[in-house]
């Protein structure tokens, strides 16, 4: 009995998908619909988040915003010739501020339209390192805009187009303007022609308690901030890069309960995926039986079945990771990327997250799978066959 046991072939699982096809590329389906189900979840928020970042509140790492309210009508000058005066900041630049539409699957933000004075326009578009990609800048006093190109995008706009609340009551940017041309900088800047701050007031201490824009020395933003921080306090409308890390932490939480959502995602699935498993493998105990009577032992059926599992959760990882990284390609481009958004499809967190699930399937088709196959009584399947 011992040299026939030797003597006889390993059971190959390859053999088994050859004769059994149609349940191979069931098991395999079902796994590629998971990972790509999951990668393509991920890789969406990704998308939505980083979209966000890259164009709202990405010109608070270069400048910080303070304007007044409507408890405080007026910056008070007091509080203008001590940042004036502070060591650590190298400009005080007065603004007008309007904001643009800016629409993304998931959300819908307002993006900063400023109206700068001809005499600090050069150094406002040095300092965000915005040049000119079509047409040209607007003329001071005209209802004209150059928008930033992600912005035009988005909006559907090129030059000579006309955009404002006049034309379209969901867009946040009042009034009638044309856009004349097409920026594109380390932020989603744009700029119009009206209003800008020398058109009512001429003098710069007026200008600035309409509201201004500081920027710090070079590598001194942190210190800066501690002088601009604290007039949150005085009631007046600040943003600083902390300010809005906390908004964008805050604002996404409701988007990081998505991951909440892979997670049961991965649950649901992972049953659905072991129960169809082992009920395949229910349905084989004859096999198992009869192999066991022929002089295979259960050691033997057990790295047959874990050969089984493993070969068909990888090769369905491989497939579901190619299929998901076109499909999520195709759907972050047509999703974000043709309206301004950033669209990611290669993911390293995305691609674990999509890993989990054949990993569990795996896992929990083993156990149940090695305690039927350890139940097998070869004698009795025998007799009933």
């Amino acid at each position: 009995m011992n040299e026939r046991c030797e003597t006889m072939q390993p059971l190959s699982p390859l053999l088994y998908f050859r004769r059994n096809k149609r349940q191979f590329f069931a098991s395999v389906t079902s796994v590629i619909t998971a990972i790509c189900f999951l990668y393509l979840m991920e890789s969406f928020v990704h998308s939505i988040m980083l979209s966000v970042l890259a164009t709202d509140g990405a010109e608070l790492h270069v400048a910080m915003e303070v304007f007044p309210s409507d408890t405080v009508p007026q910056v008070p000058a007091q509080t203008i010739a001590d940042l004036e005066n502070n060591l650590h900041i190298d400009r005080l630049v007065p603004v007008s501020l309007q904001t643009i539409a800016f629409n993304l699957p998931g959300t819908s933000n307002g993006i900063s339209v400023f109206g700068v004075g001809d005499d600090n326009r050069r150094y406002f578009l040095s300092k965000f390192q915005i040049h000119i990609l079509q047409g040209r800048l607007p003329q001071n006093g005209q209802n004209e805009t150059a928008l930033d190109e992600r912005v035009a995008i988005n909006n559907h706009l090129h030059v000579g187009s006309r955009v404002g609340s006049n034309l379209d009551k969901t867009q946040y940017l009042k009034g009638d303007y044309t856009v004349v041309g097409i920026l594109r900088g380390n932020s989603s800047l744009s700029i119009m022609g009206k209003p800008y701050p020398a058109m009512e007031q001429t003098d710069r201490a007026t200008q600035l308690a309409r509201g201004f824009l500081v920027f710090p020395k070079a590598g001194q933003m942190a210190e800066a901030e501690k002088a601009v921080q604290p007039l949150i306090r005085k009631n007046l409308i600040v943003w600083t890069p902390s300010r809005a890390a906390a908004q964008f932490k805050a604002t996404t939480q409701s988007v990081n309960i998505l991951d909440g959502f892979a997670v049961l995602s991965i649950f649901v699935m992972v049953v659905c995926l072991v129960c169809s498993k082992y009920a395949q493998y229910f349905e084989r105990r004859s096999e198992f039986g009869v192999l066991n009577a022929m002089g295979y032992t259960r050691g033997d059926l057990l790295w047959r079945a874990f050969l089984e599992v493993t070969i068909t959760n990888l090769f369905g990882f491989a497939l579901g990771m190619a299929f998901a990284i076109v499909i999520c390609r195709i759907v972050t481009y047509n999703a974000f990327e043709r309206i301004g958004g950033v669209g990611v499809y290669l993911y390293g967190k995305a691609a674990v997250v999509a890993l989990l699930a054949p990993l569990f399937t795996t896992l929990f088709t083993l156990i149940p799978v090695f305690r039927l196959i350890g139940r097998v009584d070869a004698i009795s399947i025998i007799e009933k066959n």
